[in-house]
């Protein structure tokens, strides 16, 4: 007896050639640098300025460290927008209103990527 659980089905058969996302959901191509910390030094401010260069044309940009001084450029360049827009969200959802500072780090954090329109509506919201 033939089971139809797909876990029994291999992901991908590699005679059917390379697996391609739907052309409806393109991905932009990704670099992952991963180095112990973002220090002071050469290969960390090369690390920042390579991914900025990624950034800026269309690709993601992930950066493995302990962090540093140049962590805060790296969230300039849009790392953490989307994280601190959950979080805004998730704190509405729990009835947690939001004060001025989360409201302006968040509104921040969107402008620092380029968010415009999204820090513009939060903006809005804020004076609600």
């Amino acid at each position: 007896m033939q089971s139809d659980d797909i876990s029994s089905k291999p992901a991908h058969d590699p005679n059917d050639g390379p697996v391609t996302p739907p052309a409806s959901a393109p991905r932009p191509r990704t670099v992952l640098q991963v180095l112990p910390a973002l220090g002071p030094g050469g290969v960390e401010r090369g690390t920042v300025d390579i991914a900025a260069g990624l950034i800026a044309a269309g690709w993601r940009a992930v950066v493995a460290s302990a962090g540093g001084p140049l962590a805060v450029e790296l969230e300039r360049l849009g790392g953490r927008w989307r994280l601190a827009l959950r979080l805004f969200s998730q704190m509405r959802k729990e009835n947690v209103p939001p004060d001025t500072r989360t409201f302006a780090t968040v509104i921040a954090a969107c402008a620092h990527a380029g968010e415009v329109e999204q820090a513009l509506k939060l903006l809005e919201l804020a004076y609600e």
